[in-house]
């Protein structure tokens, strides 16, 4: 159950507010038979008036990281400063907070969004709304009224722990799974509150002999350094070559992330003796959460092993801020097993997650948005299948 925070001034009033759905209100958005839902839930959303509220900018740069730290399911994609990163990519960030009637916040939602032939939106949430889940119906309409249009597709995903009562009360009330998902929904999360010896001893054996070889190859870990985004986008442009991924990562965005990091966004780098940059990974935190956003190591720093100690190294730097819960940023053991085994034998745990959802307008809008991330999806595929069949071997992980 999430803790309530109230916000504004001493009288309780919330900040200013650009727009408010009220959760009462019919709403053509999300159509649900809302008979569906568990009779006691029915109840708590009656016993009170919530309403759904997009903050001002300035307002959700004073209290956004606050309040959202205030719901027990909130993660570290919500945080104010990922908000900032996606709107210098062209991006309209929408911070949402749905109040009671004692202006006390039980859910919240960063809802990035675009306009599509300037009369309908797309929004995207990473890692879900937060809070009270029977809320979340209504941000469709919110956004909408927000962005001054009416047909609005909105898809989600959230990074909550599986649990057939949340999938049975997000059908109900309206939200469907896409045809087309765009990863898939299983996630191996770490717990820092174990001693490092303990961690260590959970990884593999062959985990353990890797990290070994790159701490005496006298490798250096810096964490925020700056002015390095070119040397980012040259390793991950590597990478990317390496294994036959293509374009997928603007420099603007590895750019957008180094000027950024901070509190929140992390930048780890791994270097040679002589200063090359080896392998980088950006950490997004909130609280006592870290997820792992973006990884990448060159063809040299692969001969030096330099992903383990990276990784390893980032993990004490993480339990020293009193991160505890380290989600490592998502596997797909089918599309990239590579990667999946190299997590996988850290000992982390495999979870779950509720995972992506979708509400639109209408149903031609939703039909047209799975098609196009299905056809997207496919050419990814094919350009991947005939990249490695002229390379003459499939890309290691």
């Amino acid at each position: 159950m999430a803790r309530r925070r109230s916000i504004g001034n001493q009288r309780g009033e919330p900040p200013s507010m650009s727009t408010v759905a009220s959760e009462k209100r019919s709403s053509h958005y999300c159509h649900a038979d809302r008979n569906h839902l568990d009779m006691r839930q029915e109840r708590a959303v009656a016993a009170s008036m919530l309403a759904w509220a997009v903050l001002s900018e300035e307002d959700a740069g004073e209290h956004w990281n606050s309040l959202i730290l205030s719901l027990e399911d909130a993660s570290p994609f919500h945080t104010f400063e990922f908000g900032q990163y996606y709107k210098a990519l062209g991006w309209v960030p929408l911070y949402c907070a749905c109040f009671d009637d004692d202006k006390h916040v039980v859910a919240m939602a960063l809802c990035l969004t675009r306009t599509l032939f300037g009369r309908v939106v797309i929004g995207w949430c990473f890692g879900g709304p937060a809070g009270l889940l029977q809320t979340w119906q209504s941000l469709p309409e919110t956004i909408a009224k927000a962005r001054g249009v009416r047909h609005v597709y909105f898809r989600f995903r959230c990074d909550r722990e599986a649990l057939a009562d949340d999938a049975a009360a997000l059908k109900a009330a309206g939200w469907t799974k896409p045809n087309a998902p765009m990863g898939c929904n299983l996630t191996l999360v770490m717990d820092l509150a174990e001693t490092e010896a303990r961690l260590l001893a959970g990884y593999s054996k062959n985990w353990r002999r890797n990290l070994r070889r790159a701490q005496e190859k006298g490798l250096r870990i810096a964490c925020n350094e700056s002015e390095i985004s070119l040397q980012l986008f040259e390793a991950y442009r590597e990478m990317a070559d390496f294994k036959n991924l293509g374009g997928l990562l603007e420099f603007d965005k590895l750019k957008r992330l180094s000027e950024l990091a901070g509190e929140t966004i992390l930048l780890f780098v791994a270097r040679d003796a002589e200063g090359r940059l080896l392998a980088f990974r950006c950490v997004l935190v909130l609280g006592s959460k870290a997820v792992d956003y973006l990884a990448a190591t060159t063809v040299r720093g692969r001969q030096l092993h330099a992903a383990y100690l990276l990784l390893w190294e980032e993990i004490r730097a993480l339990r020293a801020r009193g991160i505890t819960h380290h989600d490592l940023g998502g596997i797909d053991p089918d599309a990239n097993p590579g990667v999946y085994r190299f997590k996988r034998d850290t000992g982390a745990r495999q979870v779950s997650l509720l995972g992506e959802w979708e509400c639109a307008t209408s149903r031609p809008l939703r039909w047209g948005i799975d098609m196009a991330m299905w056809m997207r999806g496919v050419l990814r595929k094919v350009r991947r299948y005939f990249g490695e069949r002229f390379r003459g071997q499939p890309p290691e992980g």
